[in-house]
């Protein structure tokens, strides 16, 4: 199965804003103390790349899922250790292991270890909501280091509804909600082969010369 190239490209863009924070799938926590919630993320590339369309996020307890667009979307399981990238509303299905699977698409997902310090800069409107304006340096468990500014809203427990970068794409949240999403939505196709599988019935037969 090949992913679109043009998803390709966009889980890169996405990448550069994180790196080496989430550089691929692992056991993530929880730095920005966040409740369980749904959101639409929206990224603005700033000529990056191509433009993104709106991704829906949901986090409950460690499982986290996004869409990527219509009938795409990625499971991400630490207690069982996998990731599912499911294709047509989950007809077509892939199970990976965490650290096999592709990068994470969201700045709310951060690798185990990392640090987040967070300075008080100001206070401003942003998509409706007054949130505490906030410089942050995370961190990573090697010691390198990624300077972003964080607009949290004062309505919703100080969920960050922009995050900005430089040379990385801008992320604004809307449509939040503070609630434990639909358990339906964390649950993969029963059918679901290993991408390993699938690439091996992908190789060409073996060619035996007679002796």
């Amino acid at each position: 199965m090949r992913v679109p190239a043009t998803r390709e490209k966009i889980s890169v863009l996405i990448a550069l804003a994180l790196v080496p924070f989430i550089a691929r799938a692992q056991n993530f926590e929880n730095p920005w103390n966040l409740p369980d919630f749904s959101a639409t993320q929206i990224s603005e590339t700033h000529g990056l790349g191509p433009e993104l369309p709106p991704w829906k996020l949901y986090r409950s307890g460690a499982n986290f899922r996004t869409e990527q667009g219509p009938g795409l979307g990625t499971i991400y399981a630490p207690s069982s250790n996998k990731v599912y990238d499911t294709f047509d509303n989950g007809a077509v299905c892939m199970e990976m292991p965490m650290d096999k699977a592709p990068i994470l698409r969201s700045p709310l997902q951060v690798l185990p270890g990392t640090k987040v310090e967070k300075k008080l800069v100001g206070s401003e409107v942003v998509e409706g909501h007054s949130c505490t304006v906030e410089n942050v340096v995370l961190t990573s468990p090697d010691g390198k280091t990624l300077q972003a500014k964080i607009w949290a809203a004062d309505d919703l427990k100080g969920f960050p509804v922009k995050i900005e970068a430089l040379g990385s794409p801008t992320f604004i949240f809307r449509d939040i909600v503070l609630a434990t999403p639909d358990p339906a939505l964390f649950q993969p196709p029963a059918k679901c082969p290993r991408v390993e599988d699938i690439k091996a019935k992908r190789l060409p037969p073996v060619k035996t010369t007679k002796q």
